[in-house]
């Protein structure tokens, strides 16, 4: 998918959740800089050509953080045609059961130190910058030493690549269908009930999900790429996939202009981790 064709979803989205464009794009030029050739990064930079020579033709694994177990076949260890795609917080439980993923699709909200360890271990990284994370992405790019590749929110510039989507997962499904895949089947995802738990980070997430699931019926629905889901995806309900988001203003908490009046003393509430999509 061009970013032309995502475009007008991405608007949708902006609008939708109430974040700050000017933040999107600060966000993608500090990683654009980066790296660029003449930027900070010192590791390897991939490309396009990297993301297409893996997935071009093979079957993608899309791991999720959610609860359940991996197909036989990658508990056996990976095959043929089968690459393992985690989505940021998943390499944990990968790299658990001795599986290194052949690619990484993170906004660094994950377990980074794991994340850092499946790089030096072969992973292809596709970090991504938005909004919310610029100030992660300055303390842990240059951690990386294996190939990176960067993607970004807003228009892409420089090295940065935008295939579409909103949350690590429907990106890397997004990546899958745009760059060839022969099918992509979804593992540990339960759209419907984030691991951030039932209180405003719960609630705001689980709002994001609903986008997420969205953009994986769409992709379904033009039936470039086969989508499967092992066992069985908890999404929400279809009536609850559209409209505006229940949650109040409090709940976001990032990505947004600054507030009028901010005590410095404020903590957030344990556990209320709202920033990765």
């Amino acid at each position: 998918m061009r970013f032309s064709e995502w475009e007008h979803r991405y608007r949708e989205i902006i609008e939708r959740f109430g974040f700050s464009p000017t933040r999107e794009e600060v966000s993608a030029d500090w990683l654009a800089r980066a790296l660029s050739p003449q930027g900070s990064y010192p590791g390897r930079r991939a490309g396009r050509s990297d993301l297409r020579d893996l997935l071009d033709g093979r079957d993608i694994f899309v791991i999720g953080r959610g609860r359940g177990g991996f197909p036989p076949t990658l508990r056996e260890g990976r095959r043929g045609d089968q690459v393992v795609v985690a989505c940021d917080g998943a390499t944990t439980p990968c790299l658990a059961r001795g599986l290194v993923p052949d690619l990484v699709v993170t906004d660094l909200d994950g377990r980074l130190p794991d994340e850092v360890r499946a790089n030096r271990l072969g992973s292809l990284l596709m970090v991504h910058a938005h909004g919310d994370n610029l100030p992660v992405l300055r303390k842990w790019l240059d951690r990386f030493p294996g190939p990176v590749v960067g993607s970004c929110s807003a228009r892409p510039r420089g090295p940065l690549l935008n295939f579409g989507g909103f949350t690590d997962g429907d990106r890397a499904v997004l990546l899958a269908e745009s760059l060839g895949a022969r099918s992509a089947t979804l593992v540990r995802f339960d759209l419907a009930h984030p691991a951030e738990g039932s209180g405003p980070a719960g609630r705001l997430k689980r709002e994001k999900l609903r986008v997420a699931e969205e953009v994986l019926r769409e992709v379904e629905a033009r039936g470039r790429l086969p989508v499967r889901r092992y066992p069985e995806v908890r999404s929400p309900p279809r009536s609850l996939v559209s409209g505006k988001p229940s949650v109040g203003r409090q709940d976001h908490l990032r990505n947004r202009e600054p507030p009028r009046r901010a005590s410095p003393r404020a903590r957030p509430r344990r556990g209320a981790r709202i920033r990765g999509r």
